[in-house]
């Protein structure tokens, strides 16, 4: 009887123990998941909690992890992802430079980026914000702040260096040339380029004015122009004259445009001109159209012989 009692309680407790047993060793067991993980670059490596897997997948146990993506040429890409299921995560890491490019308007140009100067006209900088320098003999440097996102192509269009050069005179209107080459009248102004520059201002009745310039800045240039006299000279013939009065010379009159002259050499304006000649009885007037810069001879005749 005591025996068939403990029989009866052993198989009574039996199926409680391995219930138990069986629901133990099933609670214990921990949860694995697969993880894919892609990046938007190539040759990329995965670290998971700080160890690195082959390729991109890996089965892992459930719960809160580490994900860590790098490559060459690129910052690291890092996230905490809670793993309950099977998952698939996409790094999309930042290159640490991006390529930029340099285009400009002229040729044989310099760039600088950051102060820096560079070979060439292309360079890889890092992401942010830079200040691209472009240079080129007889232009202004031209320089612009860029903020790098990403592969960047930055045209510069230099301006060339020039300067004011302003010419007026005393008589407005009068001819510029420059370089011997017609530019206008005054007042003129006009940019050029740095340099030395021959200058003519030129106008009928007066003497030219002429300048060299050496253009490094803004300039001003006056013009004052001097009238070109004509210049006469009047010569008498001996038998024109009374050979027995020593003073016969000194008694001759003349006149230009009514108006008596000291002596037998004097200056005119350029331009017509009535011309007398007055010694003793004979007088003779003519008008001639005077040149300016020249010299004339007037010899008194019959008539007057203008030359």
């Amino acid at each position: 009887m005591k025996n068939t009692l403990l029989l009866l309680i052993f198989v009574l407790v039996l199926p409680s123990i391995t219930f138990a047993q069986r629901s133990g060793s099933f609670s214990s067991q921990p949860k694995n998941y697969q993880l894919t993980v892609n990046a938007n670059v190539k040759g990329y490596s995965v670290l998971i909690d700080g160890q690195g897997i082959k390729g991109n997948q890996a089965t892992i146990e459930a719960g809160s992890h580490t994900v860590t993506v790098r490559a060459s040429g690129y910052f690291d890409w890092q996230q905490n992802v809670n793993v309950n299921s099977n998952q698939t995560i996409t790094a999309n890491l930042q290159p640490r430079e991006y390529q930029l490019s340099i285009d400009a308007n002229v040729n044989s140009y310099s760039v600088l980026i950051d102060g820096q100067g560079i070979k060439g006209n292309r360079t890889s900088v890092e992401p942010g914000t830079h200040t691209v320098t472009v240079r080129a003999n007889g232009y202004f440097d031209w320089q612009q702040t860029i903020n790098l996102t990403g592969n960047q192509t930055v045209y510069a269009t230099l301006q060339p260096i020039e300067y004011n050069l302003t010419i007026n005179s005393n008589i407005r209107g009068a001819k510029v040339f420059i370089n011997g080459n017609p530019q206008g009248m005054t007042s003129f102004s006009d940019n050029l380029k740095p340099g030395s520059y021959s200058i003519r201002v030129t106008e009928f009745g007066y003497q030219d004015f002429n300048a060299t310039v050496n253009l490094n800045q803004n300039r001003e240039i006056y013009a004052n122009l001097e009238p070109a006299f004509a210049r006469i000279l009047v010569k008498f013939p001996a038998n024109l004259l009374n050979s027995k009065d020593k003073g016969a010379s000194s008694k001759v009159e003349i006149y230009v445009d009514g108006n008596r002259q000291n002596g037998h050499s004097f200056q005119v304006n350029p331009g017509q001109h009535t011309i007398q000649v007055i010694t003793g009885g004979f007088s003779v007037e003519q008008k001639f159209n005077f040149q300016p810069g020249r010299d004339y001879t007037i010899e008194p005749s019959l008539g007057l012989s203008i030359k």
